[in-house]
């Protein structure tokens, strides 16, 4: 009887974590018209999009369909399409319309509409071709850009059976930074206003300056990498001593990650609680407090440097050559402060 009742838990967990989470409803945007936006099920049933907001996740808010305690994720799928289709995918792998609806009643596809960096810019499209972004509207009136979001160089991200996703769904928060350098620091700022900056260390004691990548117009979502010849990707690798921030080159090899002062003193960086998909990033300082990882620009802008999955799986992905993959937890990206849009 008691495991029958810790399975009926174990199914029950994902439910119940969905319905304690506060829901932001997802709609098509124009000259401040509302117009839903909904995933259709195979039967024709009607289920409003939504963003699931945590605490401590809202930089990075999973937008889904939840229907009688089903989750139904939203993704890019490929295809021949000029415009980037976005499409549910059901428990049994079948792929499901994304539609939004006008103020007439019209069905108005949803696609990927153009490219920014690696977010692409999702939108409804009316009946004259025009495009009307997607928002995601917390009940207080703050908004967030519904985006799709790429973690690869590569055109597939992952697979559902057959079918192809080239980016996930979400919404983040964004910031209009201005004319700035593409390449933002990557530290952490004590009280006192001391920047440690993170550096990846080779086996050899070199060290290679870790940045932020700002690739479009907006940064919504950037690479953190270290400045080397060879890409060394930052991740957070999960071991016996917890999450670790990690530097991962593309041969396998590791470099230790360390935030530096002026002084020259070292300090070890690490991942906090996971909330959701998100996990902050802190180093350890000289009295054990933890301080907050940031991006900054040339102008002075911080933005937060958090740990991203899109998996639920421990491993979310791997690194290097056939014969030495690195598994890593998370992908390590820079995001605009969660308060921007609020």
């Amino acid at each position: 009887m008691k495991h029958i009742t810790l399975l009926f838990l174990m199914i029950l967990m994902p439910i119940f974590m969905i319905s304690q989470s506060e829901t932001w409803p997802v709609k098509a945007v124009k000259s401040g018209k509302q117009l839903p936006v909904n995933v259709y099920l195979e039967d024709g049933t009607v289920v409003p999009l939504t963003a699931i907001y945590e605490a401590g996740n809202d930089h990075f808010m999973d937008v889904k369909g939840v229907h009688n305690g089903e989750i139904i994720p939203i993704k890019l799928i490929s295809s021949n399409d000029v415009l980037v289709p976005v499409k549910g995918i059901s428990k049994n792998e079948k792929v499901l319309n994304v539609k939004a609806v006008s103020s007439t009643g019209k069905i108005l596809d949803v696609k990927g509409v153009s490219r920014d960096g690696n977010t692409l810019n999702l939108a409804a499209v009316d009946e004259e071709g025009k495009y009307i972004p997607l928002k995601a509207i917390s009940p207080d009136g703050n908004e967030r850009d519904v985006k799709g979001v790429k973690f690869v160089g590569q055109n597939i991200e992952m697979e559902f059976g057959d079918i192809k996703v080239i980016g996930h769904v979400k919404a983040l928060p964004t910031i209009d930074v201005g004319d700035v350098d593409d390449k933002w620091n990557v530290a952490a700022i004590t009280d006192n206003k001391d920047i440690l900056n993170l550096v990846a260390i080779s086996d050899k004691g070199r060290e290679f300056p870790i940045n932020a990548e700002m690739e479009g117009e907006y940064p919504y979502l950037m690479h953190v990498r270290a400045e080397a010849r060879n890409t060394i990707h930052v991740k957070l690798i999960k071991n016996k001593n917890g999450l670790i921030l990690t530097g991962i080159d593309e041969f396998g090899r590791l470099y230790e990650v360390k935030a530096v002062g002026e002084n020259g003193e070292s300090y070890k960086v690490i991942g906090g609680k996971t909330t959701g998909n998100v996990t902050p990033i802190y180093a350890v300082g000289p009295d054990g407090g933890e301080i907050p990882v940031k991006a900054i620009s040339s102008k002075g802008h911080e933005f937060d440097v958090k740990g991203l999955k899109v998996k639920k799986e421990a491993v979310e992905g791997r690194i290097g050559m056939l014969d030495v993959k690195i598994k890593f937890y998370s992908h390590v990206k820079a995001l605009a402060p969660a308060q921007s849009n609020e």
